[in-house]
């Protein structure tokens, strides 16, 4: 059965009561289907840059809201009378997306102690139902919630459980890399795992490498300096996967795409190669985003743009032209946020002179 902790009870209030237990499997079904419906919002954290604290805590408990409700929903499908073994199965990968999508929104609200209150719960019921390799796809299909919990604790300091999270994941992703092209019995899984994969590397690279600013922006150099070689890692692999899609593409847009991602994956290498001092290192790995990028054939328009902006940080890096490729986090955007406006104030503040001034001028010509 699910674990649903005293924690989650809150999604308990919106479950429906007193109504009659379905009598079928399909009612059960139906009930789950409905649970599906229900929307759980993802949380716009660009509001943090945006809005006023009070519009941040309404609208993150808004959503937060909303997906306890699609919570309690799954729980009324799974603890149906008619419930099959199958249905409960469907419930529980919805009970772990939707504790996946609870814990994500509670850390782009900065508050990650709080998601760990639902991601810690999921965790171990993702654990629990593995059962020591019975249901290994569980591990697959909740690749973004160790890749949720992962963050979540590192942000908390809990870094060893953090590591072991991603070791988790990561044990997973490995074991679909070596598997990849061989003759196994459910090749689909094994796409699936590299596919999600993708997602939590590309993911971890730019998480890491957001934190290693803000570090650094906070004078904790050596923990920047560390953040910049987990992004680093997770680039990495980003790009070894992009490599083993090229190998084995089927079509030119496939291949294509997998250029674009390698080069993707080398251009965020390069920022935090910049920003560790090693400017040699980073336009080596911008010239061979480039290589990828700027040689695709029929590029398509964000392959183009990537291209250009490939090769303008390339002249950065090799002394070439001034500029800083180093990744920003919060306080940077913060910072660049706040002299947008100052510098949109000050324009505002001269057209109203220019304005005045030609008041002034209308006024005298009329006297």
């Amino acid at each position: 059965m699910i674990r649903f902790n005293a924690l989650l009870a809150a999604a308990l209030v919106a479950a429906p009561v007193g109504a009659a237990a379905p009598e079928t499997a399909t009612e059960a079904d139906r009930l789950l289907d409905k649970a599906y419906d229900i929307e759980c919002p993802v949380f716009d954290s660009d509001l943090l840059l945006t809005s006023s604290p009070e519009k941040v805590e309404s609208e993150g408990a808004r959503v937060e809201k909303a997906c306890l409700a699609r919570l309690a929903a799954i729980k009324a499908a799974h603890d149906a009378a008619a419930a099959t073994e199958t249905s409960r199965h469907r419930a529980l990968k919805a009970y772990l997306s939707t504790i996946t999508d609870l814990g994500r929104n509670d850390i782009e609200r900065l508050k990650p102690a709080s998601a760990l209150r639902y991601l810690d719960d999921g965790f171990a019921t993702m654990m629990g139902h593995y059962d020591g390799g019975k249901h290994f796809h569980t591990l697959i299909e909740n690749l973004p919630l160790m890749f949720e919990t992962h963050r979540a604790l590192a942000l908390v300091g809990r870094s060893e459980d953090s590591k072991a999270a991603l070791g988790t994941a990561r044990e997973v992703i490995e074991g679909a890399y070596q598997t990849f092209g061989k003759d196994v019995p459910d090749k689909g899984r094994v796409r699936d795992a590299l596919s999600l994969g993708y997602q939590l590397e590309r993911n971890l690279g730019y998480f890491w490498s957001e934190r290693s600013a803000d570090l650094a922006a906070e004078g904790k150099t050596a923990e920047a300096k560390a953040a910049r070689a987990m992004a680093a890692e997770a680039f990495g692999q980003w790009l070894r996967i992009s490599d083993l899609n090229i190998s084995g593409s089927k079509s030119a847009g496939e291949e294509r795409r997998a250029r674009s991602v390698g080069a993707q994956a080398l251009h965020g290498i390069a920022r935090v190669q910049f920003a560790d001092g090693d400017r040699a290192g980073a336009a080596r790995s911008l010239a061979a985003a480039e290589g990828r990028v700027c040689g695709i054939v029929d590029p398509l328009e964000d392959d183009a743009k990537l291209c250009t902006r490939v090769r303008t940080n390339l002249a950065i890096a090799r002394g070439e032209t001034p500029g800083d490729l180093s990744p920003m986090g919060m306080t940077g955007a913060k910072e660049q946020i706040a002299a947008l406006r100052a510098a949109l104030m000050a324009d505002v503040e001269a057209n109203n002179q220019k304005v005045r001034k030609a008041l002034d001028g209308l006024s005298a010509g009329n006297k």
